[in-house]
């Protein structure tokens, strides 16, 4: 089932919704882009429509150039095909406050950029507390945002090399927000974002809201082939203060939630009221 469709993005553009079930999607690298296709069923007559779905085996033009749809069974498919670049997507952040309750952050990447904005986030947080929301997080460096939140010199994780393990450990001089904090987590949260959940988890410093994440924690490294193409490879590995791993396994959140399918369909996000009711509001 298609859960998110990021604002702006090919998807967006090639009309994906929240909600549709998904039957077939592959993705293709065609020179310097990807080709997405998505095989969904529409959810009611009225998308059909919307996409010019006439009859069985009828193929209809899109009116957008990138976009091809096919009716292709009963019940009725529709099959999307739309490009999106091979680099990363610009990282989505978002910061509000939500109605007479904590305040919200949202943000995709763990790179420098995103954690200043998160940082001046914090500052203007007061005793209400913050959801933070990383169901999306990409990864990055996830010290960034533990500076902001765990003490001085507090021990956080083990990175592992060929070269030898190294342990990683809280460095920051400035604000560091002590108030209550909620983290969304989910399976599509993955790399090195999955260490921030399990180190605020374990330190007493969050509670941790929604789906287990996605366990694919080891770092990779790219070598070019003789024959012009990239092999990327594990180098690197993660350990947790308790000799843990979590690749394969992922962390497991303190509140489990799942949505339903009408949740997503209607945009009702059960994680995020979760989370606020965890707060006390």
């Amino acid at each position: 089932m298609v859960a998110e469709v990021t604002p702006e993005s090919p998807a967006a553009q090639a009309g994906v919704v929240p909600g549709w079930p998904v039957q077939v999607y592959s993705v293709q690298h065609d020179g310097s882009s990807l080709k997405n296709t998505i095989t969904v069923r529409p959810l009611n007559s009225a998308q059909e429509h919307d996409f010019g779905v006439t009859g069985e085996g009828a193929t209809v033009p899109a009116s957008r150039d990138n976009i091809r749809q096919e009716h292709k069974i009963s019940p009725p498919s529709l099959m999307l095909t739309f490009r999106s670049s091979c680099h990363a997507p610009q990282a989505l952040f978002e910061s509000r406050r939500l109605p007479d309750g904590p305040l919200y952050i949202r943000f995709d990447k763990f790179d420098a950029p995103e954690t200043d904005k998160v940082a001046a986030a914090f500052r203007a947080a007061d005793q209400r507390g913050v959801i933070i929301d990383l169901r999306f997080n990409t990864g990055g460096k996830p010290a960034l945002l533990l500076n902001q939140i765990m003490p001085r010199g507090a021990e956080l994780y083990r990175e592992k090399r060929s070269s030898g393990p190294k342990m990683v450990r809280a460095d920051y001089w400035t604000h560091r927000y002590t108030g209550k904090i909620v983290v969304l987590i989910g399976p599509a949260l993955k790399s090195a974002a999955e260490v921030v959940p399990w180190v605020l988890q374990h330190a007493g410093k969050a509670l941790l809201v929604g789906r287990p994440t996605g366990g694919a924690v080891l770092g990779a490294g790219f070598f070019p082939l003789p024959d012009g193409g990239v092999a990327e490879v594990a180098v690197e590995d993660i350990e947790m203060l308790d000799g843990s791993h979590l690749e394969g396994k992922g962390v497991r959140p303190d509140v489990e939630v799942y949505p339903a399918p009408e949740d997503v369909r209607s945009g009702k996000d059960a994680a995020l009221e979760a989370a606020i009711h965890a707060l006390g509001f």
